[in-house]
């Protein structure tokens, strides 16, 4: 090709897709996609200062984002400006009317032709979004071919068996609560047993007492009949 040649629209292409070949690395029907979903035009209010505002716009300084500490100065179209609380110089609000991500769904999608809802099923749980077209909301769709994303939300080999292995552990858990509910009743009808002996043996124990307080009480009485007997005689 002479120095001075000029390139094609097709040779300026492929110059820039240097490395990467034609053809998909991945069956479409099986692919991962990620499903970003935008809405048009929602009110979000942003927190700052307010630096100015004319009939070009609105200059805010705010931070960049909610947890960061670096701030920015940011021109806000007066056709995108709700409403501006504050003055110039003051903590101020400004509501705006923006495109904001309002959610990400990843799994495996299909269309339907007729009403062009789209169905995203989850790689995991199995479970169906269900996605309604409209004119309120941008839907960014797309599935990235390499190895490392086409396999994150996909089981890992072995997480079956884990999860067997984490019910067993759990069986086991039980078994063992059970084992020990089972020692505790018994300690307490042991302890329920022996309360019941000590019991039977205060009760002989209070019984012998009783013996003995009668054998005193019989011993008193004839010692009372002697000493009458003695009196007598002495008579």
């Amino acid at each position: 090709m002479a120095k001075n040649a000029r390139l094609s629209q097709s040779d300026k292409i492929a110059k820039r897709l240097r490395g990467i070949k034609a053809g998909t690395g991945i069956e479409l029907k099986k692919a991962l996609h990620t499903v970003n979903i935008y809405a048009l035009r929602i009110p979000v209010t942003v927190s700052g200062f307010l630096v100015s505002y004319d009939g070009t716009g609105v200059v805010f300084r705010h931070k960049k984002t909610n947890g960061s500490k670096k701030t920015r100065i940011s021109t806000f179209q007066l056709k995108d400006v709700v409403k501006v609380f504050g003055q110039p110089g003051e903590v101020s609000s400004v509501t705006l009317l923006r495109t904001e991500l309002i959610a990400t769904i990843t799994g495996y999608i299909s269309r339907s032709p007729s009403t062009g809802v789209m169905k995203i099923k989850d790689s995991i749980t199995g479970e169906v979004t269900s996605v309604f077209p409209s004119d309120e909301v941008t839907i960014e769709v797309f599935a990235d071919e390499d190895e490392k994303s086409q396999k994150t939300s996909r089981p890992k080999r072995g997480a079956k068996q884990k999860e067997e292995d984490f019910e067993e552990e759990e069986e086991d858990a039980d078994a063992d609560e059970d084992e020990d509910d089972d020692s505790d009743e018994e300690d307490e009808d042991e302890d329920d047993d022996s309360d019941e002996e000590d019991e039977d043996e205060d009760e002989e124990d209070e019984d012998e007492d009783e013996d003995e307080d009668e054998d005193e009480e019989d011993e008193d009485e004839d010692e009372d009949d002697e000493d009458e007997d003695f009196d007598e005689e002495d008579l």
